[in-house]
């Protein structure tokens, strides 16, 4: 199993696909760091990987290395406009609020046909592209821009995907896309990709800045709220009403799919929602829309019912808990 291009059995191939190169890359990476990787297996049972490797301790605090995204920036030197061309709107307000917090100014097209139409007559400094998109999607978008002659046949491309499969990544880059930003992300990685194409100016916005005092509820993924929202609770409070407008409802349409055993909607939907989950702090949902959503690219329909079942009778519990979050931040809000 750590030999090259080869799968422990041809069957594992024929279902799950791959290349058979991932446990062959992870030893050799362990190796160059001095370690070694142990294997524990039984037939029917299960495998269990493990490794011990040693660092040295830099001494450096990692807070201090960390830019807060919020507070210390805006973008004074944009001689053009961004564009964003996303479908989902919880998405585009969470990357949208971002930019007009940094000034920096964009247009935002709704689809991949709307986005290629606005890139064909208008100059951007960047373009950032989602992939899966109706009408068109963005990887059709881009190859239209690229071998068009247009104002952005070399302007930078960033792909928006909730995949985190390098496959997708690679074929991004290949299409001609110059970056590539899983979803969800936090400020400090959009912001990254950002200074690599436009320059910025340090500052320090005291109305951005709150007291710290709030706590997300104990059931939500605290640490991963607090790198996305920061102290900002306007902003948190924004994109959990925009959660609540639109996701649960695009969640309860997952049913006719199922019922219907149509696997591509299915895959297609579920890949598209997972990540508003996450931004919400909910990200035992977004693992189990994941799980929902290979099980629809397999066509495994038991194990698409028994993760749809068990879904749902999360569902309600969560919805609740972000109602009430929402309450909870606009008194703190208040105060």
């Amino acid at each position: 199993i750590f030999e090259q291009f080869k799968q422990a059995s041809r069957k594992i191939q024929e279902d799950y696909g791959g290349t058979g190169l991932g446990l062959a890359i992870t030893k050799k990476l362990i190796e160059l760091l001095g370690g070694q990787i142990q294997v524990k297996s039984e037939v029917d049972k299960g495998t269990e990987m493990s490794f011990e490797l040693e660092f040295k301790n830099s001494g450096i605090k990692a807070e201090a290395q960390e830019i807060n995204a919020f507070v210390n920036k805006i973008y004074s030197n944009q001689t053009m406009p961004v564009l964003v061309v996303e479908d989902n709107p919880m998405n585009q307000r969470y990357i949208t609020k971002l930019l007009d917090k940094w000034k920096l100014k964009y247009d935002l097209a709704h689809n991949g046909l709307e986005g290629w139409n606005l890139a064909k007559t208008k100059a951007y400094s960047m373009i950032f592209m989602d992939l899966q998109m109706p009408l068109m999607t963005g990887y059709e978008a881009t190859n239209n821009i690229r071998n068009g002659d247009g104002p952005n046949k070399n302007a930078p491309i960033v792909a928006l995907t909730a995949s985190t499969l390098l496959s997708k990544k690679q074929e991004a880059l290949a299409l001609g896309m110059s970056e590539f930003l899983s979803k969800p992300f936090n400020p400090a990685q959009l912001s990254e990709i950002i200074d690599k194409y436009i320059t910025h100016n340090e500052i320090l916005d005291k109305d951005y800045v709150e007291d710290g005092n709030f706590s997300f509820h104990s059931k939500l993924d605290k640490a991963y709220l607090e790198s996305m929202y920061e102290d900002d609770l306007d902003y948190a409070k924004d994109m959990f009403e925009a959660f609540m407008s639109s996701t649960p409802e695009t969640f309860n349409s997952l049913s006719k799919y199922v019922q219907s055993e149509d696997y591509e909607a299915l895959h297609s939907n579920s890949h598209k929602i997972k990540p508003t989950y996450t931004m919400v702090g909910l990200k035992w949902i977004s693992n189990e829309l994941q799980t929902l959503e290979d099980a629809a690219r397999l066509k495994d329909i038991e194990k698409i019912k028994s993760i749809y079942e068990k879904l749902s009778v999360q569902m309600p519990e969560s919805i609740e808990i972000i109602k009430s979050e929402i309450l909870k931040l606009e008194k703190a809000i208040a105060k």
